[in-house]
């Protein structure tokens, strides 16, 4: 398993952050124009969301925002990619 040192020191720290608690992931398709935000789920416990690239224009409360950078180089072994060290 090849593990990117960037991933490890800015990704790790996040592992079982929200453990227990209602994750929502987005995308950027139509379908975001059916959803409605609530903060806390039905337990009410807090949602958690993650969001990618374009979904800062959706008007979502974002949590977590992932953007991809096609100017980033990167680096494929053993049919894997990430970004180079």
């Amino acid at each position: 398993l090849v593990r990117s040192a960037i991933n490890q020191e800015n990704v790790l720290p996040y592992r079982n952050k929200y453990l227990g608690q209602t994750g929502i992931i987005f995308g950027n398709g139509p379908s975001l124009n059916k959803y409605q935000h609530s903060d806390f789920d039905e337990a009410g416990k807090p949602v958690v969301t993650f969001g990618s690239n374009g979904i800062i224009y959706s008007g979502i409360p974002i949590d977590h925002l992932i953007v991809a950078d096609p100017t980033f180089e990167t680096v494929h072994a053993n049919g894997v990619g990430y970004q180079a060290n």
